[in-house]
Parts: structure tokens; C-alpha cells; sequence
């Protein structure tokens, strides 16, 4: 068996496995929302579908231009959050998408 070596400086770098995990079964063009728990400070998605997340109202699979600052964001990994902020999601078509949630300092 092949060892995989990481430096320990590398290994701090990773979050271990989240402790709260959501997942949203979508419907094609249908958003859901969720709310951020308590202690967690970042926000990681991964979907098996293209998924359009906002915090700003309900997302919505963008159908003409927007440049005025308010159109959601496709598939946008991970990012910081505040506890008892609303996540919006929708997907143009149904998949699923599990939210990992970590508190600062991973």
C-alpha cells in the first residue's frame, strides 16, 4: 500500500469532515432555503447538479442579463456566513446539494 505523504503544515490547511450537514433533494426550478446553524462561519456546497444560491431574497435560475448586483451565484463552493442567515437554492434541473457547515479555525 502506497503512503500519501502531506506535511503537517498542509494537513492544518484541511477542515476535517462537518459535524452539520444539510442536503436539499431539488425539484427543476423549484428554490429551497435553508437557515445557517448556530457557531458556523463557512458555508461549503457540492451538488451533482448546477446550483444558483443568493441570500438575498429567493434564488432563481437566472433567465435574461443582470448587472445590477443581484443575481445569484452559480455553484459557489465555499464561503463565509453568518448563523440565521437564509441560503436560497435552485437548480435548473432536479439533483441534490449537501451544504457543510464549519465553524471558524475549521
Amino acid at each position: 500500500m502506497k503512503t500519501i505523504g502531506r506535511s503537517v503544515s498542509e494537513a492544518r490547511e484541511l477542515p476535517s469532515f462537518s459535524s452539520y450537514v444539510d442536503v436539499l433533494v431539488l425539484e427543476a426550478n423549484v428554490p429551497q432555503s435553508l437557515v445557517v446553524p448556530p457557531g458556523a462561519s463557512f458555508a461549503s456546497f457540492s451538488g451533482n447538479v448546477d446550483i444558483w444560491v443568493t441570500t438575498r431574497g429567493v434564488a432563481a435560475v437566472p433567465s435574461i442579463s443582470s448587472d445590477d448586483g443581484s443575481a445569484p451565484e452559480l455553484n459557489p463552493g465555499t464561503r463565509r456566513v453568518s448563523a440565521g442567515t437564509t441560503i436560497s437554492v435552485v437548480a435548473a434541473t432536479a439533483g441534490s446539494v449537501s451544504v457543510a457547515y464549519f465553524a471558524a479555525g475549521l
